[in-house]
């Protein structure tokens, strides 16, 4: 789980090439040893990493591919909840919305509180795409609850910003922009370089919003 982790740490901060070494030693292990488990959890981190980056094509071969391999349920509820991140960066959210649903049901059944809340703050971005406010304030506050309770900095991040985003829906232009300055300050801090130019790109869109309104 080492590289794992890793790669993580290093799409968090946008080294997606040392993010990419990390997954092919993941797949060397794995061929090393024969064992389709740890080719499943290689080939979904590449997918995870991937797509972030706009890599949309081979981030669904790699998390398909995962899917086809993974020999247990832990490892096919893994690839599963992969893919329905892949969804919510191709811009598929009905798909990726019923995909998220069932990955926050089954880590909760895990006890696995750091990816329910991140894979929260992910079904109530997948949620409010759809048009789906309500349902997507409910998991954001969910997934915030359990982020704060475990202390999983990006969790936290990404579901106050899923909470800045369903105020920027809901035409709440202030509140938008208090959550979305928290999430600023929280991926700025933990160098989680894509996001945090994510949520900068996004106060910015509010404040040409308020330039406009003042005029």
């Amino acid at each position: 789980m080492t590289h794992t982790y890793a790669a993580i740490g290093s799409t968090y901060a946008g080294d997606v090439s040392g993010a990419l070494g990390h997954a092919a030693a993941i797949m060397a292990i794995a061929e090393s040893i024969s064992d389709p488990r740890v080719s499943t959890y290689g080939l979904m981190t590449r997918a995870s990493v991937l797509a972030p980056g706009g890599r949309h094509d081979e981030a669904l071969e790699s998390v398909n591919a995962a899917l086809q391999l993974a020999p247990e349920p832990s490892s096919r509820a893994y690839a599963s909840a992969a893919l329905g991140y892949v969804y919510l960066e191709m811009g598929e959210a009905a798909h990726s919305a019923a995909l998220l649903e069932r990955a926050v049901t089954t880590f909760e059944a895990f006890q696995l509180r750091p990816w329910v809340g991140l894979y929260g703050g992910y079904l109530a971005d997948a949620r409010r795409l759809i048009g789906n406010l309500a349902g997507a304030r409910t998991a954001a506050d969910h997934a915030l609850r359990v982020a704060t309770s475990c202390g999983h900095p990006f969790s936290l991040g990404w579901s106050i910003r899923s909470l800045g985003r369903v105020a920027t829906a809901e035409g709440e232009t202030n509140v938008a922009r208090g959550h979305l300055e928290k999430a600023r300050g929280i991926f700025s801090a933990m160098g989680a370089a894509l996001e945090l130019e994510r949520t900068v790109r996004e106060l910015n869109s509010l404040k040409d919003v308020g330039h406009r309104g003042a005029r």
